[in-house]
């Protein structure tokens, strides 16, 4: 069986599973923003730093899905703090990722998901008065997102876009700057900045202006960010459908320091690996 085939049927079974055990989240509370809050102030410890990359693979300049290629002694991803000098693999997110971090301030929150998976870029040091930095690298796909021109957000739930780029720019509560090429894990794609600007979203996340300081315009599931925010958005053309990788920070100085700390792991990725 091809890559692209066995990609699809993962696809295919991740969905049976999830629509069996769960409604699609929507505006529900999974890993949020609130995430990285609470984690960078339990989380902060005096860590050391250590260095660690590793190539990525070859891939078919025809087909650009990358090449399905075994990932020796790697450790299944769970939640919790990840350790430098480790290579992770995931067991539930499709397509299956493989990377390694350059030190040991990431943390994976919820493993268990299809479509996301979020690492959450920790706190040095003793916890001060100030609010913790926000700082995040996501994995995501993206099934569905929310209409800005339809009120409510069940009625406001449409299939995602073929060209997101295209869609976010014309968001009234986003400004998008232009694509750019990049090539991750030996994927082609596109990466573009963008900014949340609103004084009152199209949609409010409702879990969101709950549980945090924050009202967040909710995009689509999982992508719930506030006014103000900085993003820097990659989608890799991998098949049957796009990986997007998100990089967020809650001010320009966390988005580039959230750069700089995923170079490595984005230059070690793997995708597809069995």
């Amino acid at each position: 069986m091809s890559f692209v085939a066995e990609l699809r049927q993962e696809l295919v079974d991740a969905a049976e599973r999830e629509q069996a055990r769960r409604v699609p989240r929507l505006g529900s509370p999974s890993p949020r923003l609130v995430v990285a809050v609470a984690a960078a102030a339990v989380m902060a410890l005096a860590l050391v730093l250590a260095a660690a990359a590793l190539n990525t693979r070859p891939v078919d300049d025809r087909n650009p899905s990358p090449a399905v290629t075994p990932t020796p002694d790697a450790r299944p991803l769970f939640g919790g703090t990840l350790t430098p000098d480790t290579r992770y693999v995931t067991s539930v997110f499709v397509p299956r990722l493989s990377f390694e971090v350059a030190d040991d301030r990431w943390m994976a929150t919820d493993t268990t998901l299809s479509d996301e998976l979020r690492l959450v870029r920790v706190k040095r040091g003793a916890p001060g008065p100030n609010p913790p930095r926000i700082r995040q690298l996501v994995f995501l796909r993206i099934s569905e997102v929310a209409d800005p021109s339809v009120r409510g957000l069940e009625a406001s739930r449409t299939a995602a876009p073929a060209d997101l780029h295209e869609w976010l720019s014309d968001h009234p509560d986003l400004r998008v700057g232009p694509e750019r090429p990049v090539t991750v894990a030996n994927v082609p794609g596109e990466r573009f900045r963008l900014r949340p600007e609103f004084d009152r979203p199209a949609h409010v996340d409702p879990w969101c202006a709950r549980h945090t300081q924050f009202t967040c315009a909710l995009i689509a599931p999982s992508l719930n960010w506030p006014d103000g925010a900085h993003l820097e958005m990659i989608v890799l053309g991998t098949e049957p459908q796009p990986l997007v990788i998100v990089l967020f920070g809650i001010s320009a100085g966390d988005l580039a320091a959230v750069e700089k700390a995923a170079a490595p792991l984005l230059k070690s990725l793997q995708i597809g690996v069995r």
